[in-house]
């Protein structure tokens, strides 16, 4: 196996468990990878804004966000992509028609339609976020990604008449009828693609690792792409190896995979 270099790793599911903790054995190969001198990436569906607490805990500095529509290396964008306008419009007047709620993700705040509905609050506060306003229709311009809120599975086909858009389900315990929303143009693997290209990199020298469909495309296109054992069963079909669960500490085990630890056996 070609030396992995660069890791490209998913958050919620992969690093954070469901309650927001991190297992002992994620942080300690971390650790061992930073070591090794393995360059660290975060790849996440979450914003970038909210990142840093979690960022400065791990000692990550990299970060691909907004579903790969913004790629930074330390404090240097590498890449961006923001959402047309016409489409922002559309899919908020939709969600107003049928009594659904979306949030908005711009650079800086998380842009909610309202506050009211109780599943709203239940969203802030599993993913601790705080950074957060009312949308105002000057800020459709600066927006990455949404994620709908509390719509039916039955329900979705409403919003995807747009074929530049892709749905992805929040693969996150207690988080029902909430997805994602990704411009087709926009996914971590093209994030990633660009980061390798503009680095020099060989994509041999990298991994990822995720356990939701929005890590199908970063999984299928690095050198060797991991499943958590926890991971959407749909999302196996896009790895080359499925680790344990992130309740397991997973990654250490996925890290002794890719040689980056030893195994003790």
């Amino acid at each position: 196996m070609t030396q992995i270099t660069h890791l490209f790793i998913d958050v919620d599911g992969t690093i954070v468990r469901h309650d927001q903790s991190i297992h002992s054995k994620t942080i300690a190969a971390l650790k061992a990878a930073k070591a090794k001198g393995v360059e660290l990436w975060l790849a996440t569906g979450r914003p970038v804004h909210e990142l840093k607490p979690l960022m400065d805990t791990l000692g990550i500095t990299n970060v691909v966000g907004y579903n790969g529509a913004y790629a930074r290396k330390g404090d240097r964008v590498l890449y961006e992509q923001h959402m047309n306008e016409q489409v922002v419009d559309d899919l908020i007047q939709t969600a107003q028609a049928h009594n659904q709620e979306i949030v908005l993700y711009s650079d800086t705040h998380n842009l909610f339609t309202s506050f009211e509905p109780d599943f709203v609050q239940t969203f802030i506060q599993h993913f601790g976020i705080v950074y957060n306003a009312l949308y105002t229709d000057d800020q459709k311009s600066h927006i990455y990604g949404m994620t709908l809120m509390n719509c039916p599975k039955d329900n979705i086909y409403l919003y995807q008449k747009d074929e530049t858009l892709f749905f992805s389900e929040v693969h996150v315990e207690g988080m029902t009828n909430h997805y994602d929303i990704i411009q087709q143009a926009v996914n971590k693997g093209k994030a990633i693609e660009a980061i390798v290209k503009q680095e020099g990199l060989n994509m041999e020298q990298v991994a990822a690792i995720g356990d939701g469909m929005n890590d199908k495309d970063m999984l299928k296109l690095a050198g060797t792409g991991i499943a958590m054992g926890n991971a959407h069963p749909d999302l196996i079909a896009y790895s080359d190896y499925q680790t344990t669960s992130v309740d397991e500490g997973g990654l250490y085990d996925a890290f002794i995979h890719l040689g980056i630890i030893e195994s003790s056996s």
